[in-house]
């Protein structure tokens, strides 16, 4: 599979605590998006666009505190990857495989984005299935 970036732009993002979807005695951190937000790729030869729209919520890396590290290291990636995980646009390898090019793109190093792929294909699947699954 072949995944180039053409276009990864700053979104125009709020932070927010507590999403809808939590009750109070979860507090934690999201990014809310305040307009649409356009990444563009090419995969296997084909220009590719993803829209996340207005509104849309992001935890920024659904990452455990200890390991804090990884978690302000690419949140243009870990937006996409999110957005692509609960809309199911692509298979989870794909949707993977896309959040490994973006912390490539955003300079995470090798290593880095490495262990960060590694621990999204051990543990993302939980994050992945569809509803009532």
């Amino acid at each position: 599979m072949s995944i180039e970036i053409i276009s990864l732009p700053s979104p125009d993002v709020k932070h927010i605590l507590n999403s809808e979807r939590q009750s109070t005695f979860k507090l934690k951190y999201y990014w809310k998006f305040c307009s649409d937000y356009t990444a563009i790729f090419k995969i296997n030869g084909k220009e590719v666009s993803i829209t996340i729209p207005e509104g849309f919520e992001s935890d920024g890396g659904t990452i455990p505190r200890i390991f804090g590290y990884f978690r302000g290291l690419a949140f243009r990636g870990y937006f996409v990857h999110d957005f692509l995980y609960t809309n199911h646009i692509y298979p989870r390898k794909m949707a993977d495989e896309i959040l490994r090019e973006c912390l490539k793109h955003e300079g995470v190093s090798c290593i880095d984005r490495n262990i960060i792929y590694l621990v999204v294909r051990l543990f993302g699947s939980k994050h992945y299935k569809l509803k009532g699954e």
